[in-house]
């Protein structure tokens, strides 16, 4: 009888020890599609709003791409400063301290500010560089 307790007490502790914790790996934050919203900076002190939709960045961290679509058709300043034209980008990362850093076809991109619903990119150039900002 008592050799059937410690084997039931054995079995039970097994079974409670198991953990129903999830091991996946977290998602990027920068998985998904993103909106560009505003892009400001340069010597001309542009400063330009996007309405949703007329540029979207979709980035696929398995893949390390970035697919780029720009629904708006015009030559004006939006088409400009919008940045990257429509396409499939090959992504990397660089990443120092808390400094994350985006490389997009070998030009880098400091991520400034990054969140569920978010997400601030920099051009790094100091006098005349342009800041980025998506939404979801």
């Amino acid at each position: 009888m008592k050799a059937k307790l410690i084997f039931l007490l054995v079995i039970l502790t097994f079974c409670t020890s198991c953990s129903d914790t999830d091991d996946t790996i977290p998602q990027d934050p920068l998985e998904g599609v993103w909106y560009l919203k505003n892009v400001y900076g340069g010597i001309q002190g542009i400063d330009l709003d996007y309405d949703v939709g007329d540029v979207v960045w979709n980035f696929a961290m398995d893949q390390s791409t970035l697919r780029v679509e720009t629904t708006f058709l015009t030559t004006g300043p939006k088409s400009i400063y919008k940045g990257l034209d429509s396409g499939k980008y090959t992504v990397g990362f660089d990443k120092q301290d808390t400094i994350r850093t985006i490389r997009i076809e070998g030009v880098r991109f400091q991520v400034l500010q990054i969140d569920q619903s978010n997400l601030v990119l920099d051009d790094g150039l100091a006098a005349d560089g342009f800041v980025r900002r998506f939404v979801r």
